[in-house]
């Protein structure tokens, strides 16, 4: 989030190397939620997954509001961004335990993620970035004090604190006053949420291409892997079939003071509902993939097919809510195209390549419109 009385003359035009390695960290996240909930395939699990996805995409998105309109090109900035991946990565290690034993390491770690991130508007932005901070750094700390409280708390207190924590978070932009506040460069934040969405879906490919675990590879097994990826390519082509270009040409489009409330529906509640649908989805695999190469009748294939059929049923929500909170509006093309901008040409490919690595390297196509 961006301070308005201290807009940069230029703002960032595309998302920069540094912050596709500061992703690295919530790809980890993405796999440690995923083993929460192939390790508690019930409701409790799912639950415990659903909260902290919530808490660590509220303040991941924070970082990404961070660099929207200042490029972190220099040292100090660099550093506040290095400094919070290292944070973020020790709280994506307690991820698995933070509901039971490791709950204080998680509440410590959150609470550097939030000292860091508000200390990196003043770096960033300056003295003039006080008013901004003033407004949203309470409302992160007093959840990160339920977090951390939960942490030294038994039984039913655990998962009540967590929630609240969650939806505590959630509120505050309704409270805060972002339109007077916070300025959205529509460009960059569009591409970074959308590279989000390409990370996310590109971790799951892996665990799908892992599904066998080393184990040989049968007839079935094969299947189960190629339904996987097919439904995985049929949510990317939900995506970037052009509502990624439209998204950002709402955005674009929509006056200033708007742009914030339409990144918190349109961007945090829609893109949180479709991530979770796709670690629902990721580990619904992981688990049939087990019964797909166990011996025998002892089957676990109802669980498994809810949350392959779940992940897919929360996918669209998340699309739909993503149209509806950002309320498109794009302009007619006058020569009849749609409505839609003209493709603009990147290397979101090229960066999407260092943090999925060489097995993705050989399936990215280079030409590609901007993702957002």
């Amino acid at each position: 989030m961006t301070d308005l009385s201290c807009r940069p003359a230029t703002a960032p035009a595309r998302v920069s190397t540094i912050e596709l390695f500061f992703d690295l960290v919530f790809v980890f996240t993405v796999t440690q939620t995923t083993a929460v909930i192939a390790r508690s395939a019930d409701l409790a699990g799912v639950g415990r997954a659903a909260v902290e996805l919530s808490v660590i995409f509220w303040m991941y998105g924070g970082f990404a509001w961070l660099t929207n309109t200042n490029d972190p090109n220099t040292p100090a900035r660099r550093a506040v961004l290095l400094v919070g991946m290292a944070a973020f990565f020790v709280v994506s290690m307690a991820v698995p335990t933070a509901f039971h034993g490791g709950g204080v390491t998680f509440g410590l770690a959150y609470l550097a993620v939030v000292l860091v991130h508000a200390g990196g508007f003043i770096i960033f932005a300056g003295p003039t970035a006080y008013r901004g901070v003033a407004r949203f750094l309470p409302w992160n700390l007093l959840s990160t004090g339920l977090i951390l409280a939960a942490g030294f708390s038994h039984g039913r207190a655990v998962p009540v604190l967590w929630t609240v924590a969650a939806l505590l978070q959630v509120s505050s932009p309704f409270v805060v006053r972002l339109e007077n506040n916070f300025a959205i460069n529509a460009t960059h934040f569009g591409e970074r949420h959308g590279l989000v969405i390409l990370i996310v879906l590109g971790e799951s490919l892996v665990g799908v291409a892992l599904a066998s675990d080393e184990s040989r590879i049968v007839p079935r097994l094969l299947v189960g892997a190629l339904a996987g990826l097919t439904v995985l390519t049929a949510m990317w082509w939900w995506y970037f079939g052009g509502d990624d270009e439209r998204a950002v040409t709402a955005m674009e489009h929509a006056d200033p003071a708007r742009r914030p409330m339409l990144a918190i529906t349109g961007y945090f509640v829609a893109h949180y509902i479709m991530i979770f649908g796709v670690l629902l989805l990721a580990a619904g695999i992981r688990l049939s993939s087990a019964d797909l190469l166990a011996r025998g009748s002892g089957s676990r294939a109802g669980g498994d097919g809810a949350g392959l059929s779940g992940g897919g049923a929360a996918w669209h929500p998340g699309l739909a809510g993503a149209r509806t909170g950002r309320a498109d509006r794009c302009p007619v093309d006058p020569d009849g195209g749609g409505g839609s901008a003209p493709p603009r040409p990147t290397r979101a490919g090229d960066r999407v390549r260092l943090i999925l690595g060489g097995w993705v390297r050989n399936r990215t196509r280079k030409g590609r419109p901007v993702v957002a």
